[in-house]
């Protein structure tokens, strides 16, 4: 076990994880079945290979970083994984395209064009850049970061999961209420996480001069200002949409826990944590949103 924790959380593959249990969610939430399988290999591959793009290789790691020397001790295995994943993506990706139906023509531009705008925004977190012309790299807006990270994991778990079932079925429907208010809950839900997360990178942040939410008013007002008001935000609101729909106490209770757990957590980040109490305990909280979701699909 105390090897294959730190290998699950450093090497990416507990993000595919939680990728994988929250697009699942979003179909059963949504009254649908499941997607094909090779959607959730690609999925996964594509979520570890995403996040690997923000950890490089460091041969002499400070002792405090947990993270880099686990990839120094792990290297070459690391990078067999990641090459694993990207031909795993790729196969999965030319049997997933055999097995869905024809469609017309301007319905292939259609959705090619919805389903590239939430990796689009992804690749652009990172950087795109045209020398001589422009650069785009929005993780170095940082008050924008965690809201573009929000919306990355939003539209890759519940709109694009929807979509591709539809697709899948050749069914396709115009999304109601109840789809986007669930879109817009995951993405604040994983916003707030990821500024949580910010916390972490205060102090290289701050010397980068990166003005995240932690970086421009501490951590005291992230917490007390932003994090905790957004949670309670999300929580009256998801109270309110259930109780119109008049849905089980049970349900309700499911649905509800998640944000609690965030207002725990976040009343216990006064203390300083290693980067595995991050991952672990804050990143932690989206396969909890998923497991809680599943559970109360059952009483909507």
């Amino acid at each position: 076990m105390k090897k294959l924790l730190p290998s699950l959380l450093f090497s990416n593959s507990f993000y595919g994880l939680a990728a994988v249990l929250l697009a699942i969610e979003s179909n059963l939430i949504a009254g649908r079945g499941l997607n094909s399988v090779w959607l959730y290999i690609i999925l996964f591959a594509g979520t570890v290979i995403f996040y690997s793009f923000s950890y490089n290789y460091d041969p002499h790691p400070l002792p405090g970083n947990q993270r880099a020397q686990w990839i120094r001790k792990n290297k070459i295995p690391f990078l067999r994984f990641q090459y694993f994943l990207m031909l795993s993506c790729m196969v999965s990706g030319i049997f997933y395209w055999i097995q869905l139906p024809s469609l017309p023509a301007y319905r292939y531009i259609w959705l090619g064009f919805l389903l590239v705008i939430f990796p689009l925004l992804g690749i652009l977190y990172y950087g795109l850049s045209f020398p001589g012309l422009f650069r785009v790299r929005l993780r170095t807006f940082g008050w924008i970061k965690p809201f573009v990270i929000g919306a990355v994991w939003a539209g890759c778990v519940t709109f694009m999961p929807r979509l591709m079932y539809q697709w899948e079925r050749n069914a396709f429907e115009i999304p109601g209420s109840t789809f986007l208010f669930l879109w817009i809950h995951n993405w604040m839900f994983i916003s707030v996480l990821a500024i949580m997360f910010d916390i972490k990178d205060y102090a290289a942040d701050h010397n980068k001069a990166l003005k995240t939410f932690v970086v421009r008013v501490g951590l005291r007002k992230v917490l007390y200002s932003i994090i905790i008001p957004l949670s309670l935000i999300g929580f009256s609101s998801l109270w309110l949409v259930l109780e119109i729909r008049q849905t089980s106490i049970i349900a309700i209770g499911l649905l509800l826990f998640p944000v609690l757990l965030i207002i725990w957590v976040a009343l216990n980040m006064h203390k300083k944590r290693s980067v595995g109490w991050y991952l672990l305990v804050i990143d932690g909280l989206m396969p909890v949103k998923a497991v809680c979701g599943m559970l109360a699909a059952y009483w909507l």
